[in-house]
């Protein structure tokens, strides 16, 4: 099927500033998988209720948020249950309005349009219809990480600014305004160890191409791969909304990292329905 499938590997290279070297060569099979059926619960007894069922039944199923991952049975089943979690978009906030109750079934664009009465935002991603339990579960990037990071205690945080430049100046042009806001210290300096992340991306019309495009991608990471490590300049880590079928982002994690997750799976899913073999088999699983 025409479209794009994933692959993502980080690489620190030595020539230069380092690359975080990726692939995004994506197949979209959701698009053409057709569930047997499709649930839309509104509340936490329908969604309990629902999965009582198919469990009893031991019928295959597929969660759905807001529909961006790629394959048949990550978020459309195929011959199955979806589960499409539209219907669940609440917002509650909290009296002191600094924390907010939500529906797992918001896409970012109606989480913050439902914010957005209480004067309230979240840090959260870019794109308007990427779901909410995806972009919990996967990461990603927000708007707002350049002024607030990835986290914070409350009203107790440092801002910190970091500054990356592709050629060795000290002091760029590009800066020259943001190096006149007062500071408490710097750390700027010249460091070819710096992280910049490329991501490329292959597109095809013809579904008569996808064994050829997939192969040149696996290729791609190959070789990029092998150059990496090479140089001693490889890292291990993979981004899980990047990676691809043939990838395996959770060994990435560390050994330690990866004992500790499957252990919780295990004690949260004792019957591993949500594994590789079980009845929510679709996207990466620990098990």
């Amino acid at each position: 099927m025409a479209g794009i499938s994933p692959a993502f590997i980080t690489a620190f290279l030595s020539v230069g500033p380092a690359i975080a070297l990726g692939t995004a060569v994506v197949n979209q099979g959701n698009a053409s998988v057709v569930p047997e059926c499709v649930q839309a619960p509104s509340s936490t007894e329908d969604v309990a209720t629902i999965l009582g069922v198919i469990i009893d039944t031991s019928c295959r199923f597929a969660v759905k948020g807001g529909g961006h991952a790629r394959n048949p049975d990550d978020s459309v089943s195929a011959g199955g249950v979806t589960i499409d979690m539209q219907k669940m978009r609440s917002v509650e906030v909290s009296p002191d309005q600094k924390t907010a109750k939500v529906g797992s079934g918001h896409v970012l664009l109606s989480l913050y349009e439902g914010l957005e009465k209480y004067n309230l935002t979240t840090l959260g991603g870019r794109v308007a219809d990427v779901g909410l339990g995806g972009y919990l579960l996967g990461g990603g990037f927000s708007h707002l990480s350049p002024n607030y990071g990835y986290d914070q205690e409350r009203d107790d945080f440092t801002l910190a600014v970091s500054q990356e430049y592709s050629l060795p100046i000290l002091s760029p042009a590009p800066f020259e305004q943001l190096n006149q806001i007062p500071f408490e210290h710097s750390t700027v300096r010249l460091d070819r160890t710096s992280r910049f992340i490329a991501l490329l991306t292959v597109l095809w019309e013809n579904a008569d191409d996808d064994d050829r495009m997939n192969a040149f991608a696996q290729v791609w990471v190959k070789k990029s791969t092998a150059t990496t490590k090479d140089t001693g300049k490889h890292h291990p880590w993979l981004y899980i909304n990047y990676a691809s079928t043939d990838q395996d982002p959770f060994l990435s994690y560390g050994e330690a990292n990866l004992q500790k997750l499957r252990r919780i799976q295990r004690e949260i899913d004792p019957q591993g329905v949500f594994t590789s073999e079980g009845l929510c088999r679709g996207y990466f699983k620990l098990q």
